[in-house]
């Protein structure tokens, strides 16, 4: 895991999904952001908890211990007023009422294009520097 004291805005990524890790990590490092992953929900509840400078949150729906919307309602329960962006593991009319329900700010199917999540990403933290500038 990252130190999130290098980085002035640092994405959560949680999901099973190694391949999606590796290749955001990359991505994401050589932008110059940080990147915090973890494979389960129970965990990402607690990084978000614990960790001031996590500004998005990617959640994938099939983390064990607590899935995806699981933590999206929780930390939504937190009052954390954090970008959450939901990895659907597949998108159905049910999957996105749930992701919706959750309150997320975004969603996308998997499988995963690695470069649109990167590019979804720059514009939450984007219009998450602006809000951080207005405080």
């Amino acid at each position: 895991m990252e130190d999130p004291g290098d980085f002035q805005q640092i994405i959560l990524l949680a999901t099973p999904d190694k391949l999606v890790c590796k290749q955001m990590s990359l991505l994401l490092n050589r932008a110059g952001f940080g990147l915090v992953i973890t494979h389960n929900g129970e965990e990402a509840c607690r990084i978000v908890r614990d960790t001031k400078v996590i500004r998005i949150i990617l959640l994938d729906t099939d983390l064990p211990v607590l899935n995806g919307y699981e933590v999206a309602r929780m930390i939504r329960q937190m009052g954390k007023d954090k970008i959450v962006i939901i990895l659907l593991a597949w998108f159905s009319i049910q999957s996105l009422e749930m992701a919706l329900a959750t309150e997320c700010n975004e969603y996308i199917a998997k499988p995963v294009v690695v470069n649109e999540l990167y590019e979804m990403s720059l514009k939450w933290l984007k219009a998450s520097a602006l809000d951080l500038k207005k405080n």
